[in-house]
């Protein structure tokens, strides 16, 4: 690799340059955008996101990289001028680049892109940690500088491991309202959560269901389980001890007679 000799005051003036593009544009520019609700795999998904003021501040002239995980993406996107529609276009694939430049008869005031797909199925499921089963719809970024301004990321799901989830939820909850709940319904609802986190989601769903089952019986009994086995075993006791005393005491009766 060959260099161009250049003075000290030369290069440092360019390095200057250079990251007051990245921190002018980064800290100037406001984005607005709503990701979309969660969704089933393969269904179609669509957010659209707004730049303001793309322009207030250095540089005049910079690159809008949208990218997404969405699959057969398309894109369309908007520039306005003070409310003037002054560009607009449509793309295809994970990634849509737009040229922005305020040197012209005109200057952008607001951008505004749009995407749509399918949702895309490769799903990474874990009950504890939701958002690993998230996708990105969409990111925001300066191409020219790399540098990341804005990220949407939004929930996914099977109509299976949605059931499942609601289901282990539902167990939570009723446990969760037990001062001492049962251990047999906190080991279904562990039991629960592993077949979950292994994609089982008709066996998570029965055990979070029998979890929540046992749960609701001690709730309605008012008493734990351990605690309502040890008073029958009492009242076993006090019962027969009764009734062994009424024997003895009618045996002394028919002695004395």
């Amino acid at each position: 690799m060959s260099w161009t000799h250049y003075s000290k005051g030369a290069i440092l003036g360019v390095l200057l340059a250079i990251s007051l593009v990245a921190v002018g544009t980064a800290g100037a520019v406001s984005y607005d955008g709503e990701p979309p609700a969660a969704k089933n795999v393969n269904d179609t998904a669509e957010m659209g996101a707004t730049i303001e003021d793309p322009f207030d501040g250095p540089p005049s002239q910079w690159t809008l990289r949208a990218t997404t995980e969405l699959d057969n993406a398309s894109w369309s996107y908007e520039v306005y001028e003070q409310g003037s529609r002054i560009d607009s276009g449509v793309g295809e694939g994970d990634e849509l680049s737009l040229d922005l430049d305020s040197t012209g008869t005109s200057t952008p005031t607001r951008v505004v892109v749009r995407v749509n797909g399918d949702v895309p199925d490769d799903i990474d499921y874990s009950y504890e940690e939701r958002s690993t089963e998230n996708y990105t719809v969409l990111t925001l970024e300066n191409a020219d500088s790399g540098e990341e301004f804005q990220s949407y990321d939004a929930h996914r799901h099977t109509d299976g491991s949605k059931t499942a989830r609601e289901a282990i939820d539902s167990a939570q909850t009723a446990i969760d309202e037990l001062d001492n709940p049962p251990q047999e319904a906190q080991d279904q609802l562990d039991r629960a959560i592993s077949s979950y986190d292994n994609g089982n989601f008709q066996n998570a769903k029965s055990l979070a269901e029998d979890a929540e089952s046992n749960a609701e019986k001690q709730q309605s009994s008012g008493l734990p389980l351990p605690l309502i086995g040890g008073a029958v075993i009492l009242v076993l006791l006090v019962v027969g001890g009764g009734a062994y005393y009424y024997k003895s005491q009618q045996s002394e009766t028919h002695k004395l007679q």
